[in-house]
């Protein structure tokens, strides 16, 4: 079934209609300019760079290469549950070399989620254990078009139970040209049996899924946070060769529980 038209093809500030809106996927994206300042910006660039020298950063297992500070529980889809709990610890105390340097993005966009959300709790572990929320990223590749929806990754997690999804990005620096994200008004469908992981590689969907849909495309500015509909098609381009600025980005998502319930990942 084909997703219903955007009202609008403009963001909208976070509040508690527009929250609901774009779990609903009524609108494009809701984006928070001025989250945090040009010195919490210069702070967290910094940081991430100590982070890389302390060999603090991976890479995901797709190309072109993305390298992150933390951990996404995607790379964990196809092992037991168990790793992920396990290494969560290590993924907390590397993304804290970058939080403890800057500022804490992670609680403050929680807050600001929960002071915007009245449908319940905002969740961060399961009864097998913590989640980790706030991966540290250098996009400056880019990605190729994929979506992310945790029922299609995460079967037997508590995030798996989602029925909706969104993903908060903050970036503390983009490139002078590039570096722009397209999202298509396209839920992704997979045909997979209840309890398989789906796949959902950075260019494992044709391009056909996309033509003739509703897009939003935005431009990030450092210091801002763009939220938008995590299960829909997307995809976000590298900085040009000769730019002098990486696309540096904090994230992760937010789901709903049938229960009302949110639980946050990344």
């Amino acid at each position: 079934m084909p997703n219903k038209p955007w009202r609008s093809f403009d963001p909208e500030p976070l509040n508690p209609a527009s929250l609901a809106a774009l779990f609903a996927n009524e609108i494009p994206a809701i984006r928070i300019p001025d989250f945090c300042t040009p010195a919490e910006c210069a702070a967290f660039e910094r940081a991430i760079d100590v982070a890389v020298a302390q060999g603090a950063m991976s890479f995901y297992s797709f190309e072109p290469p993305l390298g992150f500070i933390g951990m996404s529980q995607f790379e964990y889809r196809h092992k037991p549950k168990r790793a992920y709990f396990t290494d969560v610890t290590e993924a907390h105390r590397r993304q804290r070399i970058v939080l403890d340097r800057s500022f804490d993005a992670v609680g403050r966009m929680r807050e600001l989620i929960e002071a915007n959300y009245d449908g319940g709790d905002l969740l961060g572990e399961e009864p097998e254990g913590r989640y980790f929320a706030g991966n540290i990223r250098d996009s400056s590749n880019g990605a190729a078009l994929h979506a992310d929806f945790a029922p299609y990754s995460a079967p037997g997690y508590l995030i798996g139970n989602v029925t909706e999804q969104i993903s908060w990005n903050l970036f503390v620096s983009v490139p002078e040209v590039g570096g722009r994200t397209t999202v298509y008004n396209v839920y992704w469908q997979a045909d997979v049996e209840p309890g398989k992981v789906a796949e959902n590689k950075p260019g494992s969907f044709a391009w056909d899924k996309v033509e003739g849909a509703q897009r939003y495309v935005y431009q990030p500015r450092p210091g801002e946070v763009v939220i938008f509909n995590s299960r829909n098609l997307h995809i976000f381009e590298g900085g040009k060769a000769d730019s002098r600025r990486r696309r540096l980005q904090i994230n992760a998502f937010v789901g709903k529980l049938p229960d009302g319930d949110l639980v946050m990942w990344s």
